[in-house]
């Protein structure tokens, strides 16, 4: 077949870029899996320069034909042919990437600051390497408080935590990107008090150091060769100064008397002083050549007039210096690389070594996997003691109390006296590469698949763990706040979690309660899903459970307060027949991946259509849909499944709860809600009722107010807890579709600049978020006047909410992400109506017919999570714990599909 001339032009076009796609194109479809591996080693440079011919042979060819003077002419006559056109497509643009701005450059206010003379003087705090502000108990319990990833997702950095503020740098880095930041966010809300990000300020490893008002930190990643250290203003975020250098500056700073200390890679070691000289020019007070100390990336220490710090591959020894004048006290030299970063404790120098790196382990170099840690003698060098291991120690030792703390690349945990006696060792089954925080009662390491574990340290005994986040590097290392861990991630962002002490734990209804979607936890959510395991393991036919409500969840410690915390996780299934009908215990296993067994099973006369309550040791729901007999409200004991108490509930009545604190709300009768207490003489009894008409959804208890939706009246009703007076009624301008929900949330346009949030308005309010036939209906939570609506179309199925974003499903089949001013920032096709997405900051999870999909809010796109077409479709929404999501259908049963690595 000849080519028409019209098809040969359009191959003579289109071949440039052709040759370019099949370079680029594997180079992007790598770029995930070689920054999740390697991110420390392959340059954006390299990748760069391998691309080039390819690039500029095929920008070539497309210039050369764009300024012919016959293409420039035509172009002209096109656009001025379009001028309107193309006047409204340029403000378009203007227009999406202001509003993209401010829209998802917006968080929590900012608190003022309560730093007072609280320092951060040196990697991990100060001279024992602690990494822990101890003004509050430890952190023993909880998920998720909040996670800062709206700028960056990337924090290789290990954050400083100040009073109630984080610094720490990021990293947004990649084969074709490189760049990074200094941020200051508020440790109670993840608010940005300000950002630094100096011109081509590249990603960076290096954690801040703060003394005063000077904060200083490093730039650059491990192939970055001109980085930069650089002075910032910790109370402004202002760029002070910055130093050049001829290498990279993973080293974190030491910040003694006036002055910084950092090593600077191949190029040795830096004194800097922190005020600057006359113009606002930084002053180096000396520089050890890179030649003599080579490889200088370890954290320095000072202590007593003297610097101490490492050196890796090249250099292999450990260094004492003259702080004032840099002149060398004594070297000692070691077997392997020095990676870690020395702490000083009673007298000693504590400092670990080995085989390996952060990225590679001891047998991808053709080594054997060894590793020690000594303790040196300050003043002279010589080594005290010597404890011999066969794993590298990658992270800073952390000292406290007569002890010290370490992890290994083979997956220990140690303890050992400061004489070098072996106390405890506990094995997490997983490399650990980072430093340890230790904390009053408790120490935390993170290991290499983002697990974080709390230790009791008198018994090594495991009181918490949680997962922080996804992906295959985690450099960054845990610290000690506010009761509070703080730790960077690889795709998750900062996070901040846990809270002192024990926290009951309950589940307070459907999905766990208005607008949760079934991620109460805040667990981080996987690249990608893998089934894990069904329950029943095999059933075909009657013989596959009927799950029409999703599952609730409870968490309960085995042992006593004060002993070693074991806990029980517990997943509450309502079943609905024909063969079982009522409440199904499953005791999940500790490894989430492997199935779960039956632990009790509490029939009922009627089918379990509704989700229950878990709680105050016991489970709470009701059997039976609107118009089935003798319908009961149950009361289950959460370990035996034994009946505590029963309460009638009316043919007519939704069935809907929440349980909250000491109460229950629970919809039992026709056109009403009552109040049912759950302690002492009032267990099971009604303290009060109030009339709703047909009420849709569950209840929400915001700020202490009772928010109840009416059909029947068209209308939001607010109602005292206490009494059950009705404080405000607020009409509806459409038929409600779903329950309320409410949070408080900001006002205002105020961004995250790099402003300090004095400057910033603050504005707060309370907001309440409705489902109607037209879209979501917003109000004021004082008075119930509407204040803004998402007209996205009829609402199907309950709200999702976020500090920033509402989401939800609509009756035609898209998944819709609003803000709480009602602007519509993404609409996802194919979404299953009635099951609400799960909101993962600037993700999403939906469910279609036959995926689980992934979507991201900025870009509107949507990636393949799981593929459940083999399982069936989706009969109850599906809740996330500890980033497994459970889920139901009608072929197979209970579900639950697990992170992918």
């Amino acid at each position: 077949m000849r080519s028409s001339p019209r098809s040969v032009r359009v191959a003579r076009f289109t071949a440039p870029f052709a040759a370019a796609w099949v370079i680029l194109a594997p180079a992007a479809a790598a770029r995930a899996e070689a920054l999740a591996i390697i991110p420390l080693v392959v340059g954006p440079l390299q990748v760069l320069l391998a691309m080039l011919p390819a690039i500029l042979l095929a920008v070539g060819s497309v210039l050369i034909g764009m300024f012919k003077p016959s293409a420039v002419k035509a172009a002209v006559k096109v656009i001025w042919h379009n001028k309107l056109t193309t006047v409204l497509v340029a403000a378009g643009v203007v227009g999406v990437v202001y509003g993209a701005s401010h829209l998802f450059g917006g968080g929590p206010a900012a608190g003022a600051a309560e730093i007072g003379s609280a320092e951060w003087l040196a990697y991990r705090g100060g001279v024992g390497r602690r990494a822990a502000a101890l003004g509050t108990a430890d952190p023993t319990d909880g998920g998720t408080v909040w996670a800062f990833d709206s700028d960056v997702k990337a924090f290789y950095s290990s954050p400083a935590v100040l009073g109630n503020r984080v610094f720490v740098a990021s990293a947004d880095y990649g084969p074709m990107v490189d760049r990074g930041a200094v941020y200051c966010l508020d440790a109670d809300n993840g608010g940005v008090v300000w950002k630094c990000a100096p011109k081509k300020f590249r990603a960076t490893y290096s954690s801040p150091s703060v003394g005063g008002k000077y904060l200083v930190c490093g730039e650059g990643l491990h192939r970055t060769r001109d980085a930069r250290i650089v002075c910032i203003d910790a109370g402004t975020g202002d760029l002070l100064w910055e130093v050049r250098t001829a290498s990279h500056v993973e080293s974190s700073p030491c910040i003694y008397n006036g002055r910084a200390y950092i090593g600077a890679g191949d190029d040795g070691f830096y004194c800097v002083d922190l005020e600057p000289g006359p113009g606002g020019k930084p002053n180096v007070r000396w520089h050890l050549d890179g030649k003599d100390y080579p490889d200088c990336e370890t954290s320095p220490v000072a202590y007593e007039g003297r610097v101490y710090f490492s050196l890796g591959n090249a250099g292999q020894a450990i260094v004492c210096v003259d702080a004032e004048t840099g002149r060398p006290l004594w070297q000692r030299d070691a077997p392997y690389p020095v990676f870690g970063s020395p702490a000083i404790a009673d007298g000693l120098v504590f400092v670990g070594m080995g085989t390996g790196d952060m990225v590679y382990t001891a047998e991808q170099l053709g080594l054997e996997p060894a590793g020690e840690v000594w303790a040196l003698d300050p003043k002279s060098g010589e080594v005290k003691w010597k404890y011999r291991l066969g794993a590298t120690i990658l992270g800073a030792i952390a000292a406290a109390d007569g002890r010290v703390y370490f992890g290994s690349r083979a997956g220990n945990f140690y303890c050992l006296s400061s004489a070098g006696d072996e106390i405890a060792v506990w094995n997490a089954h997983e490399p650990i590469t980072t430093s340890p925080a230790v904390g009053r009662r408790h120490v935390y390491f993170l290991t290499a698949s983002g697990r974080l574990y709390g230790l009791d340290r008198a018994t090594f005994e495991v009181v918490w763990e949680v997962s922080v986040g996804t992906g295959r590097l985690f450099a960054s290392s845990p610290a000690i706040g506010r009761g509070h861990i703080y730790v960077g991630t690889a795709q998750n962002g900062l996070v901040c979690v846990g809270w002192p002490g024990r926290r009951e734990r309950i589940w307070p209804g459907h999905l766990g309660g208005p607008g949760m979607s079934g991620r109460l936890d805040g667990s981080p959510l996987s690249p990608v899903g893998l089934f894990a395991w069904r329950h029943p393991r095999a059933a075909a036919g009657d013989d596959v459970p009927e799950i029409r409500a999703p599952a609730a969840y409870l968490e309960r410690p085995l042992q006593a307060e004060g002993e070693a915390r074991k806990v029980e996780h517990g997943l509450f299934v309502p079943l609905a027949g024909p063969k079982r009908r009522g409440l199904l215990k499953l005791v999940l296993n500790e490894k989430p991946r492997r199935r779960g067994k039956e632990a009790w099973f509490h029939p009922t006369a009627n089918a379990a259509v509704r989700s229950p309550a878990v709680g105050r040791g016991a489970a709470y729901f009701v059997d039976g849909r609107a118009g089935d007999r003798g319908r009961k409200l149950h009361c289950v004991d959460a370990v035996s499944g034994k009946a505590r108490w029963t309460r009638d509930v009316a043919d007519d009545a939704s069935g809907e709860l929440l349980l909250h604190g000491d109460y229950l709300l629970a919809c039992d009768a026709g056109g009403r809600v009552s109040r049912i207490g759950l302690s002492g003489a009032q267990a099971g009894k009604q303290v009060w009722s109030v009339a709703a008409g047909e009420v849709v959804g569950a209840p929400a208890v915001v700020e202490d107010v009772v928010l109840i939706v009416s059909r029947s009246a068209q209308s939001v009703m607010a109602v005292s807890p206490v009494g059950g007076e009705v404080l405000w009624e607020s009409k509806l301008a459409a038929e409600p579709t779903s329950g309320a929900t409410g949070r408080r949330v900001r006002a205002g346009g105020a961004s995250t600049g790099s402003r300090p949030a004095g400057k910033r308005e603050q504005q707060e309010r309370y907001l309440v978020a409705v489902g109607t036939a037209d879209g979501v209906a917003l109000l004021d939570m004082l008075n119930g006047r509407p204040v803004a609506a998402a007209a996205s179309g009829p609402v199907a199925g309950p709200l999702a909410c976020s500090r920033k974003h509402l989401a939800f499903t609509t009756a035609g089949g898209e998944a819709v992400v609003a803000t709480w001013d009602g602007r519509q920032v993404a609409r996802f096709k194919g979404a299953a109506p009635g099951t609400p997405p799960m909101l993962f900051g600037s993700e999403l999870l939906f469910c279609t017919r036959k995926t689980i999909e992934r979507g991201d809010i900025a870009t509107g796109e949507a990636t393949r999570w799981l593929d459940i077409e083999w399982l069936g479709e989706v009969s109850a929404p599906p809740v996330m714990i500890a980033s497994h999501l459970y889920f139901a259908t009608r072929e197979k049963g209970l579900v639950c599909a697990r992170p992918r690595k």
